[in-house]
């Protein structure tokens, strides 16, 4: 049940990540603002789907590019299956051009590799298709992304932290958060609460 269910998950993952292509597609292609902010990142359109914002929709794909790859390793049955579904997961991450997502997802990927290849589950032969079909969609969205991604580092000053201006707001909103788990620990905030 437990394997269905996260199954079940992950396809609504693939599926949000499928609507997000189609809707950054759409914009770049026909101008579309649909599943779209289009001032999010200045003059940077970014993606967010059917999610409340990019960074929730960069870090949503990305958790199930991720939990994508980690099966793939981990079953041989449905490791077709589970190739499309990282491949598509890992292109609605990029897109999202979320900074964190662009960080994170190579981290994370590199350390379910390590854990795969520790049980002895890391196989090259394998692993190739993945990564050659993975390379093929990123090269492909690439030239739609490949100014923009520069574009969206440039704005941090390691040297003046406070040069972003959503830096406050997000210490700010860690503040809170923190406050929030110390209040209520085992039930949380609920929802809107972001």
């Amino acid at each position: 049940m437990l394997f269905k269910a996260l199954d079940i998950m992950l396809w609504v993952g693939a599926a949000e990540a499928a609507y997000g292509v189609i809707c950054f597609l759409s914009n770049h292609i026909l101008s579309t603002t649909f599943g779209i902010e289009v001032e999010q990142y200045g003059f940077i359109p970014g993606v967010y789907g059917t999610q409340y914002e990019t960074n929730l929709f960069g870090s949503y794909t990305a958790c199930c590019a991720i939990m994508f790859l980690a099966l793939f390793l981990m079953n041989d049955s449905r490791r077709g299956q589970y190739n499309w579904g990282f491949a598509i997961t890992s292109v609605g991450a990029v897109i999202s051009l979320s900074r964190s997502v662009f960080v994170a997802l190579p981290i994370a990927g590199l350390l379910v590799l390590w854990i795969a290849q520790k049980k002895g589950r890391l196989r090259l032969r394998g692993v190739v298709p993945l990564f050659v079909g993975l390379s093929v969609l990123l090269l492909t969205v690439s030239p739609l992304v490949v100014d923009l991604i520069p574009e969206r580092f440039r704005t941090i000053d390691l040297s003046d932290i406070s040069s972003d201006n959503t830096t406050w707001e997000r210490l700010a909103q860690m503040a809170v958060a923190v406050e929030d788990v110390q209040a209520h620990p085992l039930l949380g905030t609920g929802t809107a609460s972001f």
